[in-house]
């Protein structure tokens, strides 16, 4: 099990985009496309993060191939409803900031956040890192972001977040 959540954050640090490091080329893998000018890559990144990182199998509900995507590979909304849903991860904490900063404490790397913004879930980060007082770092795309706080300096009080422990 460990094995695999580490086996994801190596994939996401290395195609994390522009945010990797230069060893890496800031690139995306090119074996799948790049949805930013779609409405955003976040989700199709994290369904990458955990097929090639992770190792889960892609299913009829939750895959991707040269014709396309689901709406659960590539949707932030249809991402988190699926990985709960399937019972491939379970929900941690959800609310407002203060409601869920505690909880984030649990997250461990290779979970994701979901974050919501009026009743739509519009982004989707993976935790990929701890910092030295243990609050979580995630990396994501659309704005490439790597090992940044989870919570992504959004202070937006309306913004609720999904804390979701991923079962690998």
């Amino acid at each position: 099990m460990l094995e695999r959540r580490i086996a994801a954050v190596e994939y996401a640090d290395r195609y994390c985009g522009a945010a990797s490091e230069e060893q890496f080329g800031f690139k995306y893998n090119k074996a799948y496309r790049n949805y930013n000018s779609l409405g955003g890559d976040c989700a199709n990144f994290a369904s990458q993060v955990l097929h090639e990182g992770g190792k889960f199998r892609k299913t009829s509900g939750w895959s991707y191939d040269k014709g396309g995507a689901t709406r659960s590979w590539v949707n932030a909304e249809g991402f988190k409803n699926y990985m709960i849903n399937s019972g491939r991860a379970s929900l941690i904490a959800y609310g407002n900031y203060e409601k869920v900063y505690k909880a984030s404490y649990k997250l461990l790397p290779g979970d994701f956040i979901a974050y919501e913004k009026k009743g739509d879930i519009n982004h989707i980060s993976v935790v990929t890192g701890i910092d030295s007082k243990g609050y979580a770092l995630v990396s994501c795309h659309n704005t490439d972001r790597n090992k940044v706080p989870w919570d992504l300096g959004w202070s937006n009080s309306s913004i609720k977040y999904w804390i979701v422990r991923v079962h690998y």
